[in-house]
C-alpha cells in the first residue's frame, strides 16, 4: 500500500507558510526585546 499526502494539507499549504513566516517574524521580535531590554 502506497502512501498518500493528505490533500486538506496541500489546500492549506499558502495559509500554513504564511503563518509560518508571520510566527517567525514574531519569535524575531520578541528576541530582539528581551536582547535589548523592554522599556514601555
Amino acid at each position: 500500500m502506497a502512501t498518500r499526502p493528505r490533500p486538506d494539507i496541500y489546500v492549506n499549504l499558502p495559509a500554513l507558510e504564511k503563518l509560518d513566516d508571520m510566527l517567525i517574524v514574531r519569535s524575531k521580535i520578541l528576541l530582539t526585546v528581551l536582547q535589548d531590554g523592554f522599556e514601555p
